[in-house]
């Protein structure tokens, strides 16, 4: 982590270190399920996959704005601004970010152009819309579903 030598924040750089190195364990724990229920067919539940996304999406996020949080100016900041109002809004941001995502994988063209068409299919990932189709249809998380062979 880049340590401020500036006034009022040098010696953070222990605690920027801990952010840093929590963030990524969790970052990797999201992106590790998500393999997982690739590798192994197993289609997560909704507050499965919703965990996964905070830890995966939101990981980056929360990084960002804990380092921010840690080294801004206390006396000319809004104190309204708590750690835990920013943390709402960006878990809700990155939920919403990653379900566009899922969506947009599936029926934007100009996102096929950037990526691939359908990608998330074709990797055999579950993405919203696959986990919402096999709920909807089976209401079950076991692997007897007409989807999963899709993926």
């Amino acid at each position: 982590a880049v340590v401020s030598t500036q006034s009022g924040h040098y010696g953070r750089g222990s605690e920027a270190s801990r952010i840093f190195n929590e963030s990524m364990v969790r970052l990797h724990q999201g992106q590790g399920l998500d393999i997982y229920w690739r590798d192994h067919y197993i289609c997560p539940t909704t507050e499965e996959y919703i965990d996964m996304v905070l830890k995966k999406t939101g990981g980056l996020m929360l990084l960002a704005f804990d380092l921010m949080f840690l080294f801004r100016d206390t006396a000319s900041c809004d104190k309204r601004l708590t750690r835990e109002v920013g943390y709402h809004l960006l878990e809700s941001f990155s939920k919403f970010f990653q379900i566009r995502d899922d969506f947009c994988n599936l029926w934007d063209r100009s996102y096929a152009e950037k990526k691939t068409y359908c990608d998330d299919l074709t990797e055999g990932k579950f993405s919203w819309v696959t986990i919402q189709g096999i709920h909807k249809k089976e209401k079950s998380t076991d692997c007897d579903s007409a989807l999963i062979p899709l993926l």
